[in-house]
């Protein structure tokens, strides 16, 4: 039976393995390509135990994490994703981030992003403090060497869960791509939802 919960502050420290794990499964498909390190994840895990207002939301099969949405208050975000923000004068502390929406490939396309997406916003609208949510999604060449042929954007999910991409706001990040030596950049946009 599926369940969908928000993970209190007291028992984050307890999901940072299993949502560890998750990312690096999921991020190793396409488009990400992302070749993961399991003690960077665990590290990078840890700043929800530490940030204020910061919001694990899970959902379970049986006793299985099958998918999680990591967030946070833009203004404890890295430099490198409040730039674009700070360059277009918009108020750290009216923006909520989300890190990451992880599900696995086989639990896609049931209503789980749809049911986590709600219970996460409903917890950060309850907070009184924030104006917009967004978050950051790659965007690849429609030509990419190793896109699926059987690939679906998740654009769709996104517009169908009112996010609106914006073409002004984007970042530069690097990371090592699986079969690859070194890191290399790419273009993440943003996409945002007013609240």
């Amino acid at each position: 039976m599926m369940e969908i919960k928000v993970v209190s502050a007291q028992e984050i420290e307890s999901y940072i393995d299993i949502i560890a794990n998750l990312r690096i499964t999921i991020f190793k498909e396409y488009p990400y390509l992302y070749d993961g390190d399991y003690t960077y994840e665990q590290k990078y895990l840890k700043k929800f135990l530490e940030t204020p207002d910061s919001l694990i939301c899970v959902a379970y099969d049986e006793n299985q994490i099958v998918g999680a949405i990591t967030a946070l208050p833009l203004k404890y975000e890295d430099e490198l994703i409040k730039k674009p923000f700070l360059n277009q004068g918009i108020s750290m502390d009216t923006v909520y981030y989300y890190s990451e929406a992880l599900i696995l490939q086989e639990y896609r396309k049931k209503g789980i992003g749809i049911k986590m997406f709600k219970m996460a916003e409903e917890k950060i609208i309850s907070m009184e403090k924030y104006t917009f949510f967004t978050f950051a999604a790659i965007e690849r060449n429609e030509n990419h060497p190793q896109k699926p042929k059987d690939y679906q954007s998740p654009y769709p999910f996104f517009g169908k869960i009112g996010f609106i991409q914006r073409r002004d706001l984007v970042c530069q990040m690097s990371w090592k791509e699986i079969n690859q030596t070194q890191e290399s950049n790419k273009s993440l946009y943003f996409w945002t939802k007013e609240i």
